[in-house]
């Protein structure tokens, strides 16, 4: 089961505790939209609301151009991609993925694994960004906010996975099987979990405001998480990261 939105005030919250990762990160969540990236409404996926200020955010804006990263005391520091660039259609399951470089100066979002935009100056600033919200605005609930739709499967690591990370991502691998040790959070909401909002580790269980459960996107979870996967060999061909935890679990 995947977390539905379908009403103004559907969020699911996590009031504190959660620091976002600033110097490197990577953010990586499914959604399936009851809406066309034209219909001039501003939709919601993720935000964190921090001091002085201080947003991360990804939406898709009333302009129905898509935003990602920070948005810092009225200057912006997000990739931007245009309408036309993309394409998102009611009904559908698409993977979204953000990486963010503080010391390279760049981030870069991705739409089933095809890059779709990138920003190239500062990206991140050292102010702590909470509470978290997803499927809405953390603050002014409303119409002008809500996701509209399901998501799952909602990550956060303190690495820029690499291109082969990325595409098993892509493939419907599981978070959970990607770089564990540098993972934050991890929320399924949904699939192996139970129809809860619970941290797969339960350190940052989110409380749910409206929230109720649906179909959960297909994954592939295996035996054994990935741990020191060569880039190389797997870049381009998902199927060796499953190969490689048979080969673990037998």
């Amino acid at each position: 089961m995947a977390a539905e939105f379908n009403a103004t005030t559907d969020r699911l919250t996590l009031a504190s505790g959660l620091q976002l990762p600033r110097a490197l990160g990577t953010l990586s969540m499914w959604f399936k939209p009851t809406w066309n990236h034209t219909d001039g409404t501003n939709h919601t996926f993720l935000h964190f609301r921090g001091i002085s200020a201080t947003h991360f955010t990804v939406q898709k804006y009333s302009d129905n151009k898509l935003y990602a990263g920070w948005h810092i005391n009225g200057t912006s520091y997000r990739v931007v991609v245009a309408s036309g660039d993309y394409s998102l259609s009611s009904g559908v399951w698409y993977h979204l993925l953000l990486t963010w470089n503080d010391s390279t100066n760049n981030s870069f979002l991705y739409l089933d694994n095809v890059q779709e935009g990138t920003y190239g100056s500062l990206v991140t600033a050292n102010t702590m960004v909470w509470p978290l919200a997803i499927g809405n605005y953390p603050v002014v609930v409303g119409a002008d906010n809500d996701m509209r739709g399901l998501m799952a499967e909602v990550a956060i690591w303190s690495v820029v996975l690499d291109a082969a990370e990325r595409a098993a991502l892509a493939a419907a691998f599981s978070p959970s099987r990607i770089r564990p040790a540098s993972r934050v959070a991890h929320w399924p909401l949904g699939g192996l979990r139970g129809d809860n909002a619970q941290e797969h580790w339960g350190g940052f269980n989110l409380a749910n405001t409206g929230v109720t459960w649906s179909d959960h996107p297909r994954l592939f979870y295996g035996g054994q998480p990935q741990i020191g996967v060569p880039a190389a060999a797997a870049v381009g061909n998902p199927w060796y990261y499953f190969a490689q935890e048979q080969a673990v679990a037998l």
